[in-house]
């Protein structure tokens, strides 16, 4: 439940979320009181489809500031992506 949400008064948040995304999650992130959300988000991502998903919602309420690409797999098409977010 978003009420149960609650990222204290923390000024970033690492996410790090299974290959799937945060899928429900993003949107409740979204809703949250513009007080109750960190200024800033880290996302990590293996999935580039999921990370896309996700940041359709997220956009919503932050920018995004920068996305890399972590090549961590080198001969593999795996990529690992960091997407830093800013609170709106």
């Amino acid at each position: 439940k978003t009420e149960d949400l609650d990222f204290g008064h923390s000024d970033m948040i690492i996410i790090d979320p299974p290959r799937s995304g945060l899928g429900p999650l993003s949107r409740m992130i979204v809703e949250l009181d513009r007080i109750r959300l960190p200024d800033f988000f880290i996302y990590v991502s293996c999935s580039g489809e999921s990370l896309n998903r996700d940041l359709e919602e997220l956009t919503k309420r932050f920018d995004v500031l920068k996305i890399l690409a972590v090549d961590q797999f080198p001969w593999s098409k795996q990529c690992e992506w960091v997407a830093v977010l800013s609170k709106r």
